[in-house]
Parts: C-alpha cells; sequence; structure tokens
C-alpha cells in the first residue's frame, strides 16, 4: 500500500497554521490591552476571518492557485509576531496553569478538551467536495464559514476540517468568560463559562466544521468588542467590530438576523454611550484603516456572491430539504414559542430513564402531556411542519442544549431585560429578538435546535448577572459546577460511542 505524503501531512500541517495564525493574532490583541480571556476569543475569530477572506478571494477570482503567496505572507507575519512577543506566550501559560489550579473543576474539563480537540483532528468530514474550490452547490449559500474547510480539503483530506469547530468551541467558552467577568467575579464568571461550554449541542458541534457555532463564536466576539468600546472608544476595536458583524453572515437560513441584529444594536449602544461625533472623527482620522477593511467587509457581506448569482441566474438562498417556513403569522409564532419552551427543558435521557425507574414517570412523556393539554387545543397545528415530538437525542443534529439553557441562560436573558443596566438589557433584548424571528419565519420541527445555539452561546454571558455571589454561595457553586461536568461527562460519553462506532 502507498502512502501520500501530502495527504497524510496536510491535516497537521494545515492544523499548524490555524494555530499560528490565531497565536499570532493572539499576541497582538494582548498588546493592545485585550484580557487574556478577551483576546483568546477574538483570536480564534480573527484568524477564521483571515482565512476565510482569502479562501472567497480565490473563489471570486476562480483560481485557488493564487492563496499560496498571500497565505505564505500571513503565515511568516505571524510567525514573526509571535517570535517577537513569545514571552507573552510563556506568561499566558503560567496564568493558564494558575487559574487551572486554583479552580479544581479544571482538572476535570481538560481530559474531555483533549479528547474532543484529538477527535476534531482525526475524524473524516461529513462534506463531500474534496479538491473543487467552488462546487456548484457550495455557491447556492453565503460562505463566509463553508470555505474554511478547503484549507484542508485542497490537498485531497478528508481529515482536519472539524477543527474549525473545536476552535470556535474555545472562542465561545473565552469570549463568555471575559464577558460574564463584568459582572461577577471569577468564581462565578468561571461555573457560567462551564454552564455554556457543558451543552450538549455545543459539545457535538467540537466535531464538526462549525456550520452552527462559528457564527456563535463570531457573535460573542461582537459583543466583546461592543463591550470594550463602550467602556473605551478605541479605533482598533471599532475596526475589528466593523468586520466582525458581517461574518456572522451564515449559510442557514436565518443566517441574516445575527448581523441584522448586531448592527442596530452596537449602534444603539455605541451611539447612546459616546454620541455620533466621536465615531465620525475616529473614521475620518483613520481613513486609510478603513479603506483597508471596508475589503473583508464588502467580502463578508457576501454581496459578491449575490452579483454572482444574479449574472447567472442561479437561486439565491435556496432553503435546504427539510426546512419550512411558518405559514401562521403571529399564531403560528406563539405556537412556536410555547412549543420550544418545551423543548428546551432537556434534561437529558439519563434523567428521563431514572425518573421512569424510579417513580413510572417520564419528564418526556409530562411535556408531551403539556402540549396536548395546552398548545394542541388553542393552536392545534399551527406553526408546525409535522406533528409535536421531543428527542431528547444526545449528540448529533437532534442534540439539545441540556437543562442549564432552560434552567439559568433564558431565565437569565429574561432577568437582564428586567433588572440589568442599559448595556445588557440591550443585548437581552436583541437576543429575544432574535428567538422572535426564528418563532415567526420558521415552521416547527425537530432539528431547528440549529436556530438557538447562536443564542444559548450568546446569551449564555447573562447567567452571570443572574447568580451574584450572595446567590450562589460556595456550596452551590460547586453544585453546580459538578453538575455541568457531569453534563459534560453525559456528552462526552455519547460522543465517544458514535467515535468509537465511526473507528472501528
Amino acid at each position: 500500500m502507498t502512502v501520500d505524503v501530502r495527504m497524510a501531512l496536510a491535516a497537521p500541517a494545515m492544523a499548524g497554521e490555524a494555530g499560528l495564525l490565531t497565536a499570532g493574532a493572539y499576541v497582538v490583541f494582548r498588546g493592545w490591552g485585550y484580557t487574556l480571556a478577551e483576546a483568546a476569543g477574538c483570536s480564534i475569530v480573527s484568524a477564521f476571518m483571515a482565512l476565510s477572506f482569502l479562501l472567497q478571494c480565490a473563489a471570486m477570482l476562480g483560481e485557488p492557485g493564487v492563496l499560496w503567496m498571500p497565505e505564505a505572507l500571513l503565515i511568516l507575519l505571524a510567525a514573526g509576531g509571535v517570535w517577537r512577543k513569545r514571552r507573552v506566550l510563556i506568561q499566558t501559560a503560567r496564568s493558564v496553569f494558575g487559574f487551572a489550579r486554583s479552580h479544581r473543576a479544571c482538572l476535570a474539563l481538560a481530559p474531555a478538551l483533549l479528547f474532543l480537540g484529538t477527535m476534531s483532528l482525526i475524524l473524516p468530514t461529513e462534506l463531500d467536495h474534496r479538491f473543487d474550490l467552488l462546487p456548484p452547490d457550495l455557491l447556492l449559500r453565503p460562505v463566509n464559514h463553508t470555505l474554511l474547510p478547503h484549507l484542508f480539503l485542497r490537498f485531497g483530506s478528508d481529515i482536519g476540517p472539524d477543527l474549525f469547530g473545536f476552535m470556535a468551541y474555545l472562542s465561545v467558552g473565552f469570549s463568555t468568560y471575559a464577558l460574564a467577568r463584568r459582572y461577577a467575579w471569577p468564581p462565578i464568571a468561571f461555573t457560567v463559562t462551564l454552564v455554556v461550554m457543558t451543552m450538549p449541542r455545543l459539545v457535538w458541534q467540537t466535531t464538526t466544521f462549525g456550520p452552527e457555532i462559528i457564527p456563535a463564536a463570531a457573535a460573542l466576539c461582537c459583543l466583546v468588542c461592543i463591550y470594550r468600546l463602550v467602556e473605551v472608544p478605541d479605533v482598533r476595536d471599532l475596526a475589528l467590530l466593523t468586520m466582525a458583524i458581517p461574518f456572522t453572515f451564515s449559510a442557514n437560513p436565518l443566517g441574516g438576523a445575527a448581523p441584522a441584529i448586531l448592527l442596530p444594536l452596537a449602534a444603539v449602544l455605541l451611539f447612546r454611550r459616546h454620541g455620533a461625533l466621536i465615531w465620525r472623527s475616529m473614521v475620518v482620522n483613520h481613513r486609510l484603516a478603513f479603506l483597508l477593511v471596508s475589503a473583508p467587509v464588502v467580502v463578508f457581506s457576501q454581496i459578491w456572491l449575490f452579483i454572482r448569482h444574479a449574472v447567472q441566474g442561479a437561486p439565491w438562498m435556496a432553503p435546504p430539504a427539510g426546512i419550512a417556513p411558518n405559514p401562521d403569522g403571529i399564531q403560528g409564532a406563539t405556537a412556536n414559542a410555547l412549543r420550544y419552551l418545551l423543548e428546551s427543558a432537556h434534561f437529558t435521557r439519563p434523567v428521563d430513564w431514572l425518573c421512569n425507574w424510579a417513580f413510572d414517570f417520564r419528564l418526556t412523556g409530562f411535556l408531551h402531556w403539556l402540549n396536548d393539554l395546552l398548545i394542541r387545543p388553542l393552536f392545534g397545528g399551527d406553526g408546525a411542519a409535522v406533528p409535536f415530538r421531543i428527542v431528547w437525542a444526545p449528540t448529533g443534529p437532534l442534540s439539545g442544549f441540556g437543562p442549564f439553557a432552560f434552567l439559568l441562560v433564558l431565565p437569565g436573558v429574561v432577568y437582564a431585560l428586567v433588572r440589568g443596566d442599559r448595556h445588557i438589557k440591550t443585548i437581552a433584548l436583541g437576543l429575544l429578538g432574535y428567538l422572535y424571528i426564528v418563532t415567526l419565519t420558521t415552521a416547527w420541527m425537530n432539528g431547528n435546535e440549529q436556530y438557538f445555539t447562536l443564542f444559548c452561546a450568546c446569551g449564555g454571558f447573562c447567567t452571570a448577572f443572574l447568580l451574584p455571589p450572595w446567590r450562589l454561595t460556595r456550596r452551590w457553586k460547586q453544585g453546580l459546577q459538578l453538575l455541568c461536568l457531569l453534563l459534560m461527562g453525559y456528552a462526552v460519553a455519547a460522543e465517544f460511542t458514535v467515535v468509537f462506532g465511526v473507528l472501528f
């Protein structure tokens, strides 16, 4: 049997490239005064944006070969920055180890992250295209994140693209901690981060190429930039925010909802806090910088793809199979909101089995009974494409977000809307507006959990506002962390079962 050396080395080499670009961005952000968590979360998204920009430029030109020179230059710049600022990385490693020693839950979290990261590198991707940068079916939808796997696939290997899902997962964790620290001390902020990172659906997405979690990571990066700009106006944060907002435009049928909400949200918060004059003068005084930024903004907005479709007469944003619109307007949206509320109470299959064994009572049966009692008599089948059915899948496309999305994240967003300061209240309003868009535009069906990844990831930090120290005592904090780790173990065990079946 012959071994293609290029294919064998492609995955580790490209993983090294992605890691080097992230490290290069990280040392830059640290030099700009970002905290460790802010820099880590935003550097991953920045690496994604840099790679996506190059790949989309190659797609516009129809010449994959044009990638090599700018890609090599980017790698050299990153390598030079990392070498010059290597002390920053050494200090970061010490800080991370110190943080882990003071938060014992990290000892249990680390093996899970190691397993998920390894699986993201060695499992074959589910994508069908291998060599072609522009397969016809790929360009039927926005490609900000869809083109990223080509970094690996161009060498003919189907190993490696899932690394993007794992990196986005880490970015979500870092950004959640950075935002939670605005409202809580480190122990509670870390607990809130655990609440988000142990959601089963987010864990599953570490072994995908990231179609759901990358837009969520980009949206969280936007929130970090917004908070920094509210605190201290800075042209660099404004430039990053300007690029990151259109980068949240994704390929799912509601892919335009995130930038449509983030743009006015940022405008309201920044203009209310500092007025319009400071931002106008900032742009005027840095014309060249914003002229350079305008190129990624145009590319990430997918205007080029829209023009290409218009010229070629191809369909634009054709909904994929299995997606149905809500034909019943406000009444259907109300029914869907109640259905999603019941579905979000995802207490996992082991708990359901335990209740059935101990009390001869299934939680899923109770939720179906509530649907038959409250929703079906009032709304019938309004807003639904299929009959209501709850599937507590442990992993895969039908997996949910676990019990804490229902018990903590959703109440946290609502509480922030009612009792929060102007900043978090505006963000909570935007998140609930996103939920309204989902319930209004799409019919209910199993698998619609994909639309709620952004809400659960971006709303997770609101839990820090819900759980101040006088509510979350040390004992309760440790208990919540233990439950999160058990949930993480459940999700990782489910992934291990799937991986074991794939490999053996």
